[in-house]
């Protein structure tokens, strides 16, 4: 058990994976009841506490996903005395490090009707519980199916991000705070600059298989030529004039691949490794990985350990730099300690001494 807290009419414990609430009756025995709820960790979207009231009390409130969501009726809001508020952020600050952890999950989106949660390759829309019913609406939406995202702002950083879908369909989230806001804008640079890999990543297969089509019917052609060099002069005059024809040929294949960004060694590779430093490209220039992190994400996206163990030793990077923009993004988020800065980063998969780089880079 991590921590144990007590509330006015509840208290709760909280363990790695799940907390168990237990509801004590208040009638003496036998007709005292105690009711025990559990949920797990993985299905709390948020947590958040309200301020004490003129009664001296405050409350605290959980919005949960999956299964879970049904129990969110019968444990909020737990109220708990104004001197116990120090022990209530610790934990909130404990469930939150613990969802932003979480596989593939990058942000939550509290809006005034809806939450939305974003992961690596999709977003999940879920319509808030309305009082009463049981029901909760959720909607998954794969990023590659959005056609644009809108962020409006009102007064007093209020507003929504709006999504349209190919085929006409829209879907708004309707935002009322500054943190609100900046999740949101968030949210849509990190859509915006998923698809525009996506199409990068695209155009750049393309290229490479007409760059490969065109690679093969230069090799046939001087087949063809050396056999008929070889039938008229003779297997050593052919042999010269293949080695003459290679030089020649490699003039034009070394210009394809400068102006494709591409080396020559590159082009000999297999299809599996050259796609696979492209992909590691693609993702460093929209944001920080750690090696580790990037190797990861590669081996998500289906490549073999051997061709994303070859693009991270080949990519052109400073992995100390990238721990240096990993941290910069956390610290435009949320508020860190230093070692709490280091301990995340470490997380992500830097090694301690680019970790401690990152931190002191960013002033720590």
């Amino acid at each position: 058990m991590l921590m144990k807290l007590k509330g006015n009419d509840i208290s709760f414990e909280m363990y790695e994976d799940k907390v168990i609430f237990i509801e004590k009756g208040i009638f003496f025995f036998p007709l005292s009841t105690t009711k025990i709820y559990e949920i797990f960790i993985d299905n709390i979207v948020s947590v958040k506490i309200n301020k004490a009231s003129l009664i001296e009390e405050a409350s605290i409130e959980f919005t949960l996903s999956g299964e879970d969501k049904l129990k969110e009726h019968a444990i909020n809001p737990i109220f708990f005395k104004k001197e116990y508020q120090e022990d209530y952020e610790k934990f909130i600050s404990i469930i939150e490090e613990k969802i932003r952890k979480r596989k593939n999950f990058l942000f939550i989106l509290s809006g005034s009707e809806r939450v939305l949660e974003l992961y690596e390759n999709y977003i999940v829309i879920k319509k808030k519980e309305i009082e009463n019913s049981k029901l909760n609406e959720e909607k998954t939406i794969i990023i590659s199916d959005i056609l644009s995202v809108q962020l409006k702002q009102f007064i007093s950083d209020s507003g929504y991000l709006q999504f349209s879908l190919y085929g006409g369909a829209t879907d708004t989230i309707i935002f009322t705070n500054v943190s609100e806001n900046i999740i949101a804008e968030q949210i849509k640079d990190y859509i915006l600059t998923k698809k525009l890999g996506n199409i990068n990543s695209i155009e750049a297969s393309n290229i490479t298989e007409k760059k490969a089509n065109g690679c093969l019917l230069l090799i046939v052609w001087i087949i063809l030529i050396l056999v008929i060099l070889g039938a008229l002069g003779g297997i050593i005059k052919s042999i010269s004039d293949r080695d003459t024809t290679t030089g020649i040929l490699d003039a034009p294949v070394s210009s394809t691949s400068t102006l494709d960004h591409t080396s020559e060694v590159e082009d000999t590779l297999p299809m599996g490794q050259r796609q696979a430093l492209q992909k590691a490209e693609s993702y460093i220039n929209n944001q920080p990985f750690s090696a580790k992190g990037l190797y990861d994400q590669l081996k998500y996206e289906g490549f073999s350990e051997e061709d994303a163990e070859y693009a991270i030793n080949n990519i052109s990077v400073d992995w100390n730099e990238q721990a240096v923009k990993k941290a910069k993004s956390y610290l435009e988020n949320q508020s860190f300690s230093r070692q709490g800065l280091i301990e995340q980063l470490l997380y992500e998969g830097f090694s301690e001494s680019q970790a401690n780089y990152g931190v002191e880079q960013v002033g720590y």
